[in-house]
């Protein structure tokens, strides 16, 4: 990755960063409180101004943002002296509870917002996946059932579907021995009918074990089976399939052919990983293909289409994130595959900052997305009830207003330190999987 690729990529995450404290900042001035300082990025200061009080500043190292309160640091450390008069009423603890809880949520608050604009954006420019049937392809489950393009696709397996990423995790998440149930609202009549998709086996099939997304004329990899390569997978999410022995992967006739007749024996790919083009050797693993469930959205460009997906994608981007989470505390996903920390996202916006193989368009569209999933990111992460972060102020501030008297602070002190201990081994563990990617690849 290029010093370029590096800086677009510290850059975007301070952006994101910086909205964050923007929110708790806006919010504090309208709701009265003392605000002691507003800082872009970390480190040393470098330039200073002081408005209204408020001393805003630049620092040296260009990551992250910061606002301070006065009074905020006696409160969350349990101190009773400080700097100011306690008794003045713009002092964070002497605000109401209310007005707290306000100026703490509205950080990922304006992180969620920013991600809904990023989506707007985003879709309108490109279009969008909408939860209406696409073509029907013949013979498949959707296909018998008598499914057609243009019914509404409401929930798969009693989840509702509104956008593609709710789509993708039942995908993802479901068994496909199991049958799966598919409600969907016919066009013809309005009425919301269910189909029952049981499990057919009709072909087993050389495969490379694996699921891609297909832009133009590039084919990226979103997950790998576990049995890719005979139970070793050897491919990545995100690398780039160029080709297989030779033959363009777009040529979908003859890669198939390819692989059929390769019998299980060891084939050259070429890609594109990180930037960077290989080859790696692989094996092609025998595996059962299922009848296809033939359940498809189709795509729209039309505004009320965009707009309706840019306010339910933020909703289902955390939905996704829960069952992962779910998911790796369960063993079903690999933390390594599927955790990322700011070294991994400086590194997936630098990959698309300096791949001059896409055109300009394309890159600035892939920068929207990564805008929106990162800020949705930042703002769920920090809504979990784990000290420091703003979901456990939150939580305290609604254990407090039902109490309806402050907790002792012996008891904030210790949740402090137990989470404070959490982070730093949830960052440090982070940190590991980034570079441990970074140097398997």
């Amino acid at each position: 990755m290029t010093v370029i690729g590096i800086v677009a990529g510290i850059l975007l995450l301070s952006l994101i960063m910086i909205l964050h404290e923007l929110g708790h900042y806006l919010v504090a001035k309208r709701l009265g409180f003392k605000i002691e300082q507003f800082s872009l990025f970390m480190g040393p200061v470098l330039f200073e101004r002081v408005r209204n009080g408020v001393r805003f500043n630049i620092k040296a190292f260009p990551i992250g943002a910061s606002v301070s309160f006065a009074g905020q640091e006696e409160a969350l450390e349990g101190q009773t002296k400080g700097a100011y008069d306690r008794s003045d009423p713009g002092l964070f603890p002497n605000r109401p509870r209310w007005a707290r809880a306000l100026v703490i949520a509205a950080g990922p608050l304006v992180n969620f917002l920013s991600a809904l604009v990023g989506f707007a954006i985003l879709f309108l420019a490109v279009g969008v996946a909408v939860p209406r049937q696409a073509a029907v392809e013949p013979d498949s489950h959707a296909a018998r059932a008598g499914i057609e393009a243009g019914d509404t696709i409401y929930a798969l397996d009693g989840s509702r579907v509104r956008t593609q990423f709710d789509l993708s995790m039942v995908d993802m998440t479901r068994d496909a021995d199991k049958p799966l149930s598919v409600e969907y609202i016919d066009q013809t009549d309005g009425v919301r009918k269910t189909a029952v998709f049981q499990p057919e086996i009709i072909d087993t099939r050389y495969m490379l074990g694996i699921s891609y997304l297909e832009e133009g004329d590039r084919y990226t990899i979103s997950s790998v089976d576990p049995r890719s390569n005979n139970g070793e997978p050897v491919l990545f999410p995100n690398d780039q399939i160029v080709s297989i022995a030779g033959v363009p992967f777009g040529d979908d006739a003859a890669i198939r052919t390819l692989l059929t007749e390769s019998e299980g024996r060891s084939l050259d790919l070429e890609i594109v990983r990180g930037g960077d083009t290989m080859t790696v050797s692989m094996t092609p693993v025998n595996m059962d293909v299922y009848r296809p469930s033939g359940v498809v959205m189709q795509y729209s460009h039309a505004f009320g289409d965009a707009l309706a997906q840019a306010l339910h994608t933020p909703w289902s981007i955390v939905k996704s994130s829960v069952n992962a989470l779910s998911m790796m505390f369960s063993g079903q996903l690999s933390a390594r595959d599927n955790l990322t920390g700011p070294i991994g996202i400086v590194n997936m916006v630098g990959q698309v900052v300096t791949d001059q193989s896409q055109d300009i368009g394309l890159r600035l569209s892939q920068l929207l997305l990564l805008f929106g999933l990162i800020s949705v990111a930042v703002g769920f992460t920090n809504l979990l009830p784990i000290p420091p972060l703003d979901g456990n102020h939150l939580v305290i501030l609604g254990v407090e207003g039902v109490l309806r008297r402050n907790l002792p602070e012996k008891l904030k002190n210790a949740i402090s330190y137990i989470g404070f201990l959490l982070i730093i081994g949830l960052a440090v563990f982070v940190v590991y999987l980034d570079v441990a990617r970074l140097l398997a690849r």
